[in-house]
């Protein structure tokens, strides 16, 4: 019944990475052929906060935001790669006649437009500041663009490095970033917060909407300055900032939420640096020290995240998903992969970029990191997101579990505490007296195959909503009707191994 799990999950997932994903990689991939040297920041961190203030407001009194370029993408441009949408895209904003169009195109587009266009955006003193600042140039024909990069992310205006520049370019939002937004979205409020290796600030201040004190680190100054102009841009002031390797900045102190997407993708030798890229020569380098340092820099109830790209050896198969990080006995951890990639697909979209550059460019990217992947053991590269928290009296343990394919788009705190609450269960039973709470989601589909001859099949597909990390669960006629029972409250002695799968498919609501 293969099929029907397929149909599931076409039904259900997006299909489609978010908006500002692909507007990202759009703009990762256009201008990949940019200048070299990374432009300088001191006068663009020296402007006063009201600069930044005025800039945040007009755009967002305009209308600026993701939703807005929706408009752009007509039709079926959307089944195609975004590195093949640009074209359309910058035709329609080109075509229109309005500040928003103009601001799209200067700050997130780099394309450039009039003096006319940009005064319309910004106002005369705006963009005087702006440009005394060098955050804005004139090209040769005297047209206004950013020197800078801004990216839109769930309502916050994060400006950042155009990446093409390598070296200490800082990194603003991507795809990674898409899996904070949902784990941090939770009821009230924290105390203390910690993003680790912050890069520009993106999830550092969104995660200052739920925590009353956030703490910011990166060992790259240039970041934290990018950090201070972006809280300034959105009217943030709870977020401070600390120049630091990992928790060197934080000696001595816990948070109750630590949050991190360190730089995870492997480094191929000859290939010139880039702090916020590359992990190590396996990519998950810094993950394995973050993971042996944070124990004592997380609060007794707190919850750490981290996300990033995990190694697979080649052969690897789901009895080794559980060894492939190490687990701290005092400590819960999960890891959720999504569905991995392999190395030929890897090397491939890795070099992506460099087509602007040149097709030697790319086959040079794409057989080096296809190379050196090989002489690392590497069979193939998934995302994932890591959740650790302290363990109980009764002992901690180590799990990891394969998602869906669209891992960093749809894991929510409460999808977290799902899955936290199963693994629990399964490595601490209840007594039989007391089976756990488990629920059949709303908007659950039930599937009953028919057998060649029209009768009923003896197997059930429960097709789970979004916020499940897998689109079906399979069940055979007797543990559908113990699920249902346990799911009205009923206890069943039979209904042991019908709980392993609720709590694996993360049913279990306590």
């Amino acid at each position: 019944m293969a099929s029907a799990a397929s149909l599931l999950r076409s039904d259900w997932r997006r299909t489609h990475p978010p908006l500002w994903t692909r507007i990202g990689v759009l703009c990762t991939v256009r201008n990949t052929h940019v200048m070299a040297d990374l432009p300088p920041i001191t006068r663009l961190a020296a402007l006063p906060v009201t600069v930044w203030q005025e800039l945040g407001a007009r755009l967002r009194t305009a209308g600026f935001n993701a939703e807005y370029l929706e408009g752009t993408w007509q039709h079926g441009m959307r089944s195609h790669e975004a590195s093949l949408q640009f074209p359309l895209i910058m035709w329609h904003l080109r075509s229109r006649r309005d500040p928003l169009a103009y601001a799209y195109r200067m700050f997130i587009l780099r394309d450039p437009v009039t003096q006319d266009e940009a005064v319309e955006v910004l106002g005369h003193a705006l963009l005087e500041d702006l440009f005394g600042a060098g955050a804005l140039t004139h090209t040769e024909r005297m047209l206004v663009v950013s020197v800078f990069d801004l990216r839109v992310f769930r309502g916050l205006l994060i400006l950042c490095d155009d990446l093409s520049h390598r070296g200490d370019a800082v990194f603003g939002v991507g795809p990674g970033t898409a899996a904070f937004y949902a784990p941090a979205t939770r009821s009230g409020k924290v105390m203390t917060a910690l993003d680790l290796g912050c890069g520009a600030g993106g999830p550092a201040l969104w995660l200052a909407r739920y925590a009353r004190r956030v703490v910011a680190t990166d060992i790259n100054p240039r970041a934290l300055a990018f950090v201070e102009i972006n809280a300034a841009l959105n009217g943030i002031v709870n977020v401070e900032v600390r120049q630091a390797d990992l928790f060197e900045g934080v000696a001595g102190e816990s948070f109750d939420f630590i949050i991190s997407l360190p730089p995870y993708v492997p480094r191929v030798p000859g290939v010139p640096p880039a702090t916020y890229l590359f992990g190590g020569p396996k990519g998950n380098e810094l993950v394995l020290r973050i993971l042996s340092e944070l124990p004592r820099h997380l609060s007794r109830d707190g919850r750490a995240v981290l996300v990033f790209d995990q190694p697979l050896a080649v052969g690897a198969d789901e009895a080794q998903y559980d060894s492939i990080l190490p687990f701290n006995k005092d400590m819960r951890t999960l890891l959720i992969l999504g569905a991995s990639v392999d190395a030929d697909a890897y090397s491939i979209r890795h070099a992506a970029p460099e087509l602007r550059r040149g097709i030697h460019q790319f086959d040079s990217a794409a057989t080096g990191m296809r190379e050196h992947l090989k002489s690392m053991g590497i069979g193939s590269i998934c995302p994932a997101i890591c959740v650790v928290e302290h363990a109980s009296s009764s002992g901690g343990w180590g799990e990891a579990v394969r998602a869906g394919s669209t891992l960093w788009n749809e894991v929510s705190a409460r999808t977290i505490d799902r899955l936290l609450a199963g693994r629990m269960l399964l490595h601490h039973p209840t007594d039989g007296a007391r089976l756990p709470r488990v629920r059949i989601p709303e908007g659950s589909l039930v599937i009953r195959p028919l057998k060649p001859d029209g009768s009923a099949a003896d197997q059930v597909y429960l097709g789970l909503p979004p916020g499940y990390l897998f689109s079906s669960l399979e069940l055979s006629q007797q543990e559908w009707e113990v699920l249902q029972a346990l799911h009205r409250g009923e206890a069943r002695e039979a209904a042991l191994s019908v709980v392993a799968k609720a709590a694996r498919a993360g049913l279990v609501e306590e």
